[in-house]
């Protein structure tokens, strides 16, 4: 189903840490609170907490660096199929046909 409240739907992901030209608008599902970069600091935006861990477009959430994508991608995760990723995830991209796998 669609993710109504998904701020990121048809914008290409964006690392927060590593910004691309132009930029996108594209918004962590994660932040920090007050801005203090520590585990009990770390928050997820309510917008991202009912997200499915296989899916189209919109929020990525990659197990490390975002990967340079389009905003035409499929997100999925060890739970898809039964096949094993290390316990990581991988994306790919349908328009520039990119393929990307990250583990924890």
């Amino acid at each position: 189903m669609p993710r109504a409240d998904d701020p990121n739907a048809g914008k290409a992901p964006q690392d927060p840490h590593i910004p691309r030209n132009p930029p996108t608008g594209y918004q962590s599902y994660y932040y920090f609170a007050d801005n203090i970069p520590t585990a009990d600091n770390y928050r997820l935006h309510d917008w991202c907490k009912d997200h499915a861990r296989i899916h189209l477009g919109g929020t990525m959430r990659p197990c490390q660096a975002v990967p340079e994508m389009s905003p035409f991608y499929i997100e999925f995760e060890e739970y898809f199929g039964g096949y094993n990723f290390g316990s990581g995830n991988a994306q790919l991209d349908f328009r520039d046909m990119k393929f990307d796998w990250a583990c924890d």
